[in-house]
């Protein structure tokens, strides 16, 4: 363990509007791409009996701060200043909101506390819906959907976008949490998502290529063979790289009833000069129209595998380390010569036990992909009833010009367009032959 970081008081908490004086004496944190970040933070105070309301559901927010060694003899130099001459780094701090508060034990003189720390985001992680989305890109579906619920576009949430995303005729959220969906939407298009802690806020930022990795030019020294106890210095203390083999290419197939003499059978490899890799990945039916789509498709899933082929794993002290951003390494691995893209963090610490991390990552000039097989996709089961609506009073069944129906599914709450309730659907007869 190192003490680089004095546990007796380089963490915060802080709870807006605050119930009373809190003194940290330990927590937990975990921060990964396309998740919810979530700190555990247990802390003493000399209140008793701290009313849930006060504390549940309200803002707040995390501070690690490094302790300077030598902050006695700045004071002396420098007074008040002495901060400005310090060469530790900032402090970091976590913005959120408090999702559980659990009270342990009390003292005569204090009383033992546990809150979890998440982003405001996680509102969206309780309750599951359905929801019926037309004619909108995944870029245009997330923004309508945190908008509904009070996100800001360009404040709270930010897309850093290359690809061009389609308009899909129909999407349904169907019972499952709006963030789960969210996660879901992002997953099958390739774009993953990370956070960046602002002054007074958090931000989810989007990302679908390199571009978007955070790059804030920091490097660490990978210090091996030392026991990194002195000078306050952030290190990386182990570092271990694992690399498999994994599919050659992506074969997906599919059918478009609109266009049914088109073959939509295609094959993507997105690295030919990769000698090690093996196997054809085959997959039916991930609902594209044109074999252009389709390769894209394709393609970003062997991107899945190639983000994993080789992944790091380290443990350290940069307190300030988030996922999705990249950390230059001094040296760097042979692998992960221009630095390697973190994907997860999970941090430690308290009065007792220095700050410890261990993250993990990927070289950072590959893209990464959210493995699509992580992702849970609802399922209808069974049988299904609608109601079939027309645009006006029609005394039979509506029917389009291509002899469709467009039918109100049960679940769907939402206001439509006369006649605009659902995509134009088939009919499906029973049918045996003319000799039946």
């Amino acid at each position: 363990r190192m003490s680089s970081i004095l546990p007796t008081q380089a963490y915060e908490l802080k709870l807006a509007p605050h119930p009373a004086p809190t003194s940290v004496l330990k927590f937990t944190g975990r921060d990964a791409l396309s998740e919810l970040y979530r700190y555990d933070i247990e802390f003493t105070g000399p209140v008793a009996g701290i009313a849930m309301d006060q504390v549940v559901g309200r803002p707040a927010k995390f501070i690690v701060a490094p302790i300077d060694p030598n902050m006695n003899y700045l004071r002396t130099m420098f007074g008040e200043n002495a901060e400005q001459f310090s060469k530790m780094p900032a402090a970091y701090t976590v913005h959120g909101v408090i999702t559980e508060f659990d009270e342990f034990s009390t003292s005569a003189d204090q009383t033992h506390y546990r809150v979890r720390l998440e982003p405001a985001l996680a509102d969206l992680n309780r309750g599951v819906t359905s929801r019926l989305f037309q004619k909108q890109s995944v870029e245009e579906i997330i923004t309508d959907t945190l908008r509904h619920y009070g996100y800001r576009a360009g404040v709270d949430f930010v897309f850093q976008l290359r690809h061009q995303y389609k308009r899909h005729e129909y999407t349904t959220q169907y019972r499952e949490t709006t963030f789960a969906f969210i996660q879901r939407l992002c997953a099958q298009e390739g774009i993953w998502f990370r956070w960046e802690q602002k002054k007074d806020r958090s931000v989810v930022v989007f990302g679908d290529d390199l571009d978007a990795y955070a790059r804030k030019q920091r490097t660490v020294l990978y210090r091996r063979d030392s026991g990194l106890e002195s000078g306050g210095m952030d290190a990386i203390k182990t570092l271990e790289k694992r690399t498999r083999r994994v599919p050659e290419a992506v074969r997906l197939h599919d059918y478009n009833h609109r266009q049914a003499g088109v073959p939509l059978l295609v094959e993507e490899n997105a690295a030919r000069d990769d000698k090690t890799t093996s196997g054809i990945d085959y997959r039916w039916g991930e609902h594209y129209e044109t074999p252009e789509e389709g390769k894209g498709v394709a393609r970003r899933r062997h991107e899945a595998y190639l983000a994993n082929q080789i992944t790091f794993k380290g443990t350290g002290n940069p307190f300030w380390l988030e996922a999705g951003e990249v950390m230059r390494v001094d040296p760097n691995p042979a692998d992960a010569k221009h630095g390697i893209f973190i994907t997860s963090v999970e941090s430690s610490g308290g009065r007792g036990d220095s700050f410890w991390l261990t993250f993990e990552g990927i070289p950072s000039d590959r893209v990464w992909r959210t493995p699509i097989a992580v992702i849970r996709r609802p399922t209808i089961d069974g049988i299904l009833p609608a109601r079939i609506t027309s645009p006006g009073n029609y005394k039979y069944a509506y029917l389009t010009e291509q002899g469709w129906y467009v039918i109100k599914l049960p679940f769907d709450l939402d206001e439509w367009s006369p006649g605009g309730t659902s995509r134009p659907v088939r009919f499906a007869k029973p049918y045996s032959g003319d000799n039946y």
